[in-house]
């Protein structure tokens, strides 16, 4: 997700680093998400329904006035 602001639905799975490097908008998963989901993001929001893989939200960090 290397964009500013998008929305994401996802009917099923996500992948691997899913929200890597988010830094505003919303990423919802309607299923499980793999390993590193949001990975250093800086900002926006992740919704997962289901489980997730190891090192979730591992080095998310503030940015300015965002915070994830």
């Amino acid at each position: 997700a290397f964009m500013n602001g998008p929305k994401i639905t996802v009917h099923g799975n996500a992948q691997d680093a899913c929200g890597n490097t988010l830094n505003e908008g919303l990423i919802v998963v309607h299923g499980c998400a793999g390993d590193l989901t949001g990975h250093s993001m800086r900002g926006g929001k992740i919704f997962i329904r289901d489980g997730v893989g190891y090192r979730v939200g591992i080095h998310m960090k503030e940015y300015q006035k965002k915070k994830p």
